[in-house]
């Protein structure tokens, strides 16, 4: 369950996966959001979902994982590459870098590009070598790093191009109680039912 604790989450009070499992089959969980976090998160079940006590559905509005970090192309010049908002990060944490090591080779590689700050007379100054900075392998920027995270993580569902309007509590056993999530899509669309929502972003 500490997996499940640095996302918001909207679940049946009282629950885990473990018990849940025992009486009712694998818990459901929804992770709305394709971005690191999410990415990441699914990446961490993967031990419950390989155990059967849970089964992971990534709902994305985007094309593809990445979120705001992700490097995308456009549909007029595929040559051109715009990136939302991360195309490198630091690694400043041995877990982390542990995480990085056992992904897919080329899932990350060393920063090429010059990071730095500008000073007020317009001077480039570079940031100091020692810190370590990585981007996504292959020039796909951060989206590499969790399309990594989400081939590594086991049998997750994946729900690209989808967005989420609405989410219903479904009434449960006793009042106020709501005992699933119903997920509807942009078209009023049911997207799913599931037990646990983890909303990232």
């Amino acid at each position: 369950m500490h997996k499940l604790t640095r996302v918001l989450l909207f679940a049946n009070a009282g629950r885990t996966l473990a018990t849940a499992q025992s009486t009712t089959g694998p818990m459901r969980v929804a992770v709305i959001g394709g971005g690191v976090a999410g990415c990441a998160l699914s990446h961490g079940l993967r031990e419950e979902v390989a155990a059967g006590r849970a089964t992971v559905t990534l709902v994305e509005m985007g094309r593809g994982p990445g979120g705001r970090a992700a490097t995308r192309t456009t549909r007029d010049d595929p040559r051109l590459r715009v990136s939302h908002g991360a195309p490198a990060f630091r690694v400043t944490d041995e877990r982390f870098r542990a995480l990085l090591a056992a992904l897919a080779d080329g899932a990350t590689a060393p920063a090429t590009a010059p990071v730095g700050a500008l000073t007020a007379a317009n001077e480039f100054v570079p940031e100091a070598p020692a810190r370590e900075r990585r981007e996504g392998g292959g020039g796909r920027g951060t989206a590499a790093l969790c399309e990594a995270l989400l081939a590594s993580g086991g049998a997750v569902e994946r729900r690209f191009g989808t967005m989420v309007r609405a989410i219903d509590a479904l009434p449960g056993r006793a009042a106020g109680e709501p005992v699933a999530w119903r997920l509807v899509d942009r078209d009023g669309g049911e997207i799913g039912v599931f037990d646990w929502l983890a909303v990232s972003g």
